[in-house]
């Protein structure tokens, strides 16, 4: 999932894309409670989906799930 994360700064122009202390922190928390999702395929890691399923903002007056990341790695893009 790290790697995941490094690629998507990559991409987006990070100037430093590796994940820090608090970065890693903030996952693993997120994969004990449940809100992330690893995709595989045949046995291996293809990607992740992070979401927070009880996410507010101040206009909208009901809950709803936002999806934070979306990584499918390289390898396993554009094939359906």
């Amino acid at each position: 999932m790290i790697e995941g994360i490094e690629d998507i700064r990559r991409e987006e122009g990070y100037k430093d894309p590796s994940a820090k202390e608090k970065d890693k922190l903030e996952y693993r928390n997120a994969i004990i409670n449940g809100t992330v999702r690893i995709i595989e395929v045949l046995g291996n890691s293809a990607g992740f989906l992070y979401f927070r399923p009880n996410f507010k903002v101040m206009y909208i007056d009901e809950e709803f799930l936002w999806v934070q990341l979306v990584y499918v790695r390289k390898d396993f893009r554009k094939q359906g």
